[in-house]
Order: C-alpha cells, then structure tokens, then sequence
C-alpha cells in the first residue's frame, strides 16, 4: 500500500455520504442513521449498525456495499490495525454477498472493482466491473435519477484506490456527473437543484492531483450551490493548513462551526490546526475531546484522535491516550504497535517503552497481521538498546531482514539497514544493501562514499591479501565512481588515495603518490574548507619524500613546513609539523634547526 493511499482518509466521505443522503430516501431510516455515524467519522458504530441492517433486511444490497466501503476506508484511515489482505478479503465478501441478493444494484459492482484496484491494481479486472455499471447510466441527461449521479460519483472516487491512482477516469466519470448536474439545474431553473456533491468529489479528486486552485473552486461551488454545508468549507481550510496559511485556515473553520456546529469533522481538523501552531496545545486538546464528545466519546473515536496525533508526530501525547485507552481495553493489539511507534519517535526517546509494547504486539499477534514497518522497528528499538545485552545487535537485523523481505523497495529501510550494518561492522551486507539503494535509482553521494568505506574496512579485517585486494580495488571503483559523479568531491579523492596507499604500502609500484598529488590540486581550491584533507595529504606528501629509497629532503621540508602553517587553531598539526622537521633536520644533521 502507497502511502499515497493512506492520504485520501476521510477526504472523499463527505462527499460520498452527501450524495447518500439525497439519493437514499427510498431506503430504511436506521440505513440513513448508519450513513450520518459515517459522515461523522465513527466508523465503527456505523459498521455495527449497518451489520444489524443485513440482520434485518437481508436483501437489502446498498448495505452490503457500504459495509464493505466502511472496511476499505477503516484500513485507509487506520493501515495499521489491519493488514491489507484482511481488508480486502472482508470487503470483497460483502460487495460478493450484494451482488447474490440483488444484481441490479450496481454499488456492488463499484464495491468490486474498489478492491481489484486496491489489492493488486487490477485494472482489467476493476474495468470489468466499472463497465458494467456504466452501461446503466442514461446517455440523456434528463433521464438521470439521484442514483445514476451516486454511481458516477463512486466510479469516479474508485480510481483512486489503486496505488497508481486513474486520476483522468475519475474526472471523466465526474465531469459527466458535472454536465448532468448542470443541465438539472438549468432544466429545472434552480441552481439548488445542482448537486454539490458532484463538485465535493471533483475538488478532492484535484486535492489528490495537487491542484489546489482547481479543488478550491469546486469547494466553492459547491457552498454556492448550498451555503449550509460545513464540509466543503473545512476542505478549504484543510487546505490552507497544508501551505501552513493557518489564519486562514482558521476563518474557513470558524465559517463552518457557525454553520454546523455538530460537525464532528471539524473539531478534529481545530484539533491538528492547533498541533500545528505553537503554544497552542492545550486548545488542540479542547478541539479533540469535543471531536470525542460528537464521535460518541466511545473507543473508535478516542483511536481517530490517536491516529491524528501520530500522523501529526505529537507522539507523547499518542502515546499518553493509547496508554489510557489500554488500561481498560487491551483487545485491540494494534494499539501496542502504534505505541512502540510512538516510544521510540518520540523527544525524548522511552526505548524500554518501545521494546515493551513491540514486544507485546508481537506476543499477541498472528503472522498475516504483520506489516513490515513492524520488524522494522523492532530491528531499530533492539539497535538503540544493544549496550544493555549485545545479542540484541544480531536479532536486530533479523528482523530489519525480515522488513526488507516483506519490502525491499522501501528505500529508508534499506539505508536504516545499510549505514546500521556499517556502523556494527556487518561490512558485506551493508554493501548489499547500498547497492540495492543504487540499483533502485536511489543513491546518494554519501551512500557511494559509505559503499566504498564498506570495501575498504571489509578489506581492513581480512587477513588473506589476495582477498584484500579484490576488496581494496572494489573500493576504488566506487570512490572513482563518486569522482565522476562528483568532480569536486575532496573527500572520495583523499578515499582514493588511502586505499592506493594500503594497495601499495611499500610504494613500489607508486599507486599513492599520483592520487595524493590529485587530493591536493583539488583540495587548495578552498584551503580553509578542505584543511582535513590537506594536512592528510601533506603528512603522506613529506613522508615519502623523507622515506623513499632516494629521498627528497627538500620536498619533504616542503610538505611538513605547510602542516605547521595549514590551520593555526590546529595545534596537533603545528606539533606534528615541528616533530616531522626535528627528525628531517636530525637526518640531515642540522642539529640547531633540529632543536
């Protein structure tokens, strides 16, 4: 699952709980109450109400289709109290089990298709299905009825289940819904006879597609058309809290309150506006336990305000709540996950914490739940608290592996892996993963120069010199690599030069030398800048002079003079300087220049 896919939340509900309301009259009034628990975002109760539905009327299949869509978006919302095949499986049952007693009702086939997209981006399949539908959608627009324009909402919204969202599908199933809306109101005379549902899913089909100006003006139209609805106006301020325009993101949730103040929705938005701003937590508090109060006040909803606390990184107060909630409610395991999570982001870190409750949750789990953020974790938890017991460092990658196994795409799992690897000494398989790194088209400058300090300390602590070699050479490729990347890169030429010098130590076939002389033509581009490397360069520059077979007193004189005058605040360069002269001049027998 993209985490692109973990964003749409809550977004398209309104829009599509709006066009229910207006196009479900002909069904029960305990349908409709199931449908305003979804609007106001407690999706829990709204399931088990719609689960009594069935009970009482087994043949009703819009309430299939709309407990299977609870089911898609819980795990959207909330991915980590389910796994994606559970979700999936669930509500592909109850789209399926729609379908069997009534195939007329085409929201099964919507349902259908949702989960082809999700689960594996079926589009053959999810188009099979869509065909179907479209197929019963009028071609005159005078023919529509309120439920071909929820059909064509919910086609439009489906696009975006897959992880490579069908974002210009979703606007032509919507624009025609638009056109059709358009000629009802102008048929009818009435703009209030438009439905601004219709322009609600195209502003967050264009919020998905970034486009901010064209999501607005859709919101906006649909307050036009209908200035009594709160949920467009909190759209808009949603998003001016993602340019960080928070005053007026603000006004546009003040406008809405004086609307609708019963709007759940919107006092959890209050609530992440104030995370957002500074020295304001306590009114993000307020906000979120009347979210709580209109929520139900019940555990559903005590966990959206988790969750809204850590996807706003507020991970202290996560983890507080989660430690509430679980003082009288330890069923929902997920929960242990999520407060792991939280332990060890938070500032400053509990990493008994966090052990403790990956611990737990692994305890009280089963394999299909696992994600592999999981194993991640619990590898970076068991990394952070290695100095309490060493063999915590082995069962550390273990289960970094394990996550890598599950997803070996995840680029910042396979650079947690690699630099931890070279940071405990696992020098081979930090090189496996930066090549894998590179391999994706993810490769940084510094992960090519950790690769090739990889090569070198593997070749560092082998003692065959053959194999040394290979891996001393390997090095070299990759800082020469780097070179190319990166003409002016200091810092891979002085690599070059340390691993040619421990190529050729004794200098007979002259491989430091040539590369010691590159580092300082380099380097004095910015002598103050690339000091480091200088003096490096200069100590290795005199000593050969000093030690060569045909020494170059001279030069060497040269070489450890500038040490002394290269950075004055350096004083054991100025000492290393002065001793390399006394032993010189000693050589040459100039004992007062000696002392």
């Amino acid at each position: 699952m993209s985490m692109r896919m973990k964003t749409i939340t809550m977004r398209m509900m309104g829009a599509v709980l709006l066009s229910v309301f207006a196009f479900s009259r002909v069904q029960s009034q305990t349908l409709d109450e199931a449908l305003k628990l979804m609007k106001n975002e407690r999706l829990e109760d709204a399931y088990n109400m719609l689960r009594e539905v069935i009970k009482k009327e087994p043949n009703n299949a819009d309430a299939y289709y709309y407990l299977g869509e609870i089911v898609l978006k819980s795990y959207i919302n909330d991915p980590y109290s389910n796994t994606l095949d559970e979700a999936v499986k669930e509500a592909k049952a109850s789209f399926q089990k729609g379908l069997e007693v009534d195939s007329t009702k085409m929201l099964n086939n919507v349902g259908m298709g949702m989960v082809a997209l999700m689960a594996k981006n079926d589009t053959v399949t999810a188009d099979y299905y869509f065909n179907k539908v479209e197929k019963t959608i009028p071609s005159k627009f005078k023919k529509f009825t309120d439920y071909d324009f929820t059909l064509l909402i919910k086609l439009g919204q489906a696009q975006l289940y897959s992880p490579k969202p069908r974002y210009q599908k979703a606007l032509a199933y919507l624009e025609k819904a638009k056109a059709a809306s358009v000629e009802l109101g102008t048929r009818t005379k009435k703009l209030s006879n438009e439905k601004p549902e219709v322009y609600i899913a195209l502003g967050d089909i264009y919020l998905e597609m970034n486009d901010a100006s064209a999501a607005v003006a859709n919101y906006n139209k649909a307050t036009f058309i209908n200035p009594d609805l709160a949920e467009p106006i909190v759209k808009i301020g949603r998003l001016y809290m993602r340019s960080r325009n928070l005053q007026a993101a603000r006004n546009n949730f003040d406008q809405a309150k004086e609307i609708d103040s019963t709007y759940a929705p919107l006092y959890r938005a209050y609530g992440e506006l104030y995370l957002m701003s500074s020295g304001t937590a306590q009114f993000a508090k307020i906000n979120f336990r009347k979210f709580l109060e209109l929520s139900g006040n019940n555990v559903p909803a005590k966990i959206q305000y988790v969750n809204s606390l850590f996807k706003s990184k507020d991970y202290k107060e996560c983890l507080e709540n989660i430690e509430e909630i679980l003082a009288y409610d330890k069923s929902r395991n997920y929960l242990n996950r999520v407060a792991a999570y939280s332990a060890y982001e938070m500032r400053p870190p509990d990493y008994n914490k966090a052990l403790y409750y990956i611990e737990e949750f692994f305890k009280n789990t089963t394999p299909e739940k696992i994600i592999s953020k999981d194993y991640a974790y619990y590898g970076r938890i068991l990394l952070k608290m290695k100095d309490k017991d060493t063999s915590y460092v082995s069962k550390a990658f273990d289960n970094l592996m394990k996550a890598y196994n599950i997803d070996s795409t995840d680029v910042e799992l396979i650079t947690d892996i690699a630099y931890n690897a070279y940071y405990n000494k696992l020098f081979p398989l930090a090189i496996r993963m930066l090549q894998k790194k590179i391999e994706l088209g993810q490769g940084q400058s510094s992960d090519y120069m950790l690769m090739g300090k990889a090569y070198y300390q593997l070749a560092q602590s082998i003692s065959d010199t053959a194999v040394q070699n290979v891996n001393y050479r390997a090095a070299l490729a990759v800082f020469s690599q780097l070179t190319r990347n990166e003409p002016d890169n200091v810092q891979a030429y002085l690599w070059i030069a340390n691993t040619s010098y421990s190529l050729d130590p004794e200098g007979k076939q002259g491989l430091a030398l040539p590369q010691y002389l590159k580092v300082i033509e380099v380097a004095s581009n910015d002598t103050v800048k690339n000091a480091a490397e200088l003096y490096e360069a200069y100590r290795f520059m005199g000593s050969y002079y000093f030690y060569s077979a045909k020494p170059d007193y001279d030069k060497a004189e040269q070489y450890f003079s500038k040490l002394i005058y290269l950075d004055p605040k350096k004083d054991q360069w100025k000492i290393m300087g002065y001793s390399s002269l006394a032993v010189l001049y000693t050589k040459k027998k100039e004992y007062p220049k000696a002392l």
